[in-house]
């Protein structure tokens, strides 16, 4: 007897509840495929370095970050008046989106979460972030 339709019969409510996790679940799975700024983003960080001099430092750490069956590749696009956008893609999606700015002798860095990494600790991609500051 299949389990779903012997689920429902026993206890609707119960059966209810398992298509809802269900659904939401499957919501859940993959990476967006752009790498769009939609909504705010989910930190910003000030630097005393240039968006050029801190997307040197940042580029080999997020080239090395650790990937589950593939590789981390960064992609840097120049914008406006110096300013950067630095995507980290991971397994083909979009992982982290960074917005880097000239400001006075500095930077502003705009972050943008786009992967479900839900590991413990704060993952080595996000570290970089900080540590180039």
């Amino acid at each position: 007897m299949p389990l779903l339709p012997a689920l429902a019969r026993r206890s609707p409510l119960r059966f209810g509840l398992v298509l809802t996790a269900a659904a939401a679940l499957a919501g859940c799975g993959g990476l967006p495929k752009q790498d769009d700024l939609a909504g705010p983003p989910g930190a910003t960080h000030q630097s005393s370095k240039s968006p050029a001099a801190y997307a040197q430092c940042l580029t080999p750490r997020w080239q090395a970050t650790r990937v589950a069956g593939g590789a981390a590749t960064v992609e840097t696009v120049p914008g406006a008046g110096g300013s950067l956008r630095m995507t980290l893609k991971i397994a083909g999606g979009v992982g982290r989106v960074l917005e880097v700015v000239p400001q006075g002798s500095g930077s502003s860095i705009r972050y943008w979460n786009r992967s479900n990494d839900f590991g413990s600790g704060v993952p080595d991609s996000v570290q970089a972030i900080l540590d180039c500051r």
